[in-house]
């Protein structure tokens, strides 16, 4: 297993099998977001299917435009092309998920890049930008 650590965006992935595990296939990882953590940009997969189950917490996921409440024991799929977001809909409490990639293509090799940069950045206290953005 691997781990990445976001301490700026009070994030952690941990990877459960990886694209050598599945020939392929898929990625599938645990995925930590702290209370006050900032929601992830809104992205697009072009060409991967990206699934969230919710272990414990609440989630809230935003896929074109539309929000969708997952609560723990719940999936929610996001196809190839959907814009997506998704934050902690928990007051006071982690998030954690199970999210996978379908295929897997280079998700592993983004994420580690990611980690690379966001350990390179100063510490900053954590923000929670939906709290500014009303």
């Amino acid at each position: 297993m691997r781990s990445f650590e976001f301490k700026n965006q009070g994030e952690t992935f941990t990877t459960l099998k990886t694209a050598a595990d599945t020939n392929g296939e898929r990625v599938e990882m645990t995925f930590m977001l702290a209370p006050a953590a900032s929601e992830p940009l809104a992205h697009i997969h072009t060409q991967q299917v990206e699934w969230f189950e919710v272990v414990s917490g609440k989630m809230i996921a935003t896929v074109n435009k539309q929000e969708h409440t997952v609560r723990a024991g719940q999936k929610i799929e996001v196809k190839a092309g959907q814009t997506h977001t998704f934050r902690n809909g928990s007051n006071g409490s982690g998030l954690e998920l199970r999210i996978g990639y379908e295929p897997a293509l280079h998700i592993e090799w983004f994420l580690t890049e990611m980690a690379k940069v966001a350990m390179r950045q100063p510490q900053k206290p954590l923000v929670n930008r939906r709290t500014f953005s009303r």
